[in-house]
């Protein structure tokens, strides 16, 4: 119950607030839900706000790494699979070649990748990142 009343409130806000940046709002409110431990709360929105964000500025800028981010930190506690490890992967190599290695994006990128092999228990890979 508790969960489907967050999705309905996050459900309000959002069609408020499309029109200014709606995928910015919608990858805030998955952290919102990663911070609370709803996950597949944040799959949803983060799946959302990635589809508007590409269709908005494409898939080479800050902003789909951002979304991109949300989505993996989302991935890394729901799906524990060898696709989830490809995303990660993916997005950080993206990251590198879109923002830079120096750019809090990257840095974010890394972060949960080296905690996905937190996750699978990979110590020495985990703190290589």
């Amino acid at each position: 119950m508790k969960t489907i009343v967050l999705y309905y409130i996050f459900w309000i806000v959002s069609c408020s607030l499309y029109a200014q940046s709606s995928w910015e709002h919608l990858c805030k409110q998955a952290d919102s839900l990663n911070s609370i431990s709803d996950y597949k709360g944040a799959l949803l929105l983060c799946e959302k706000a990635i589809s508007i964000v590409e269709k908005e500025t494409g898939k080479n800028n800050e902003s789909y790494i951002k979304c991109r981010n949300s989505l993996g930190k989302a991935m890394t506690f729901v799906y524990k699979n060898d696709q989830t490890e490809a995303f990660l992967k993916e997005t950080e190599e993206l990251a590198k070649k879109v923002v830079g290695k120096k750019h809090p994006a990257y840095a974010a990128s890394l972060n949960i990748l080296g905690g996905w092999n937190y996750i699978k228990r990979n110590y020495s890979v985990s703190e290589s990142f």
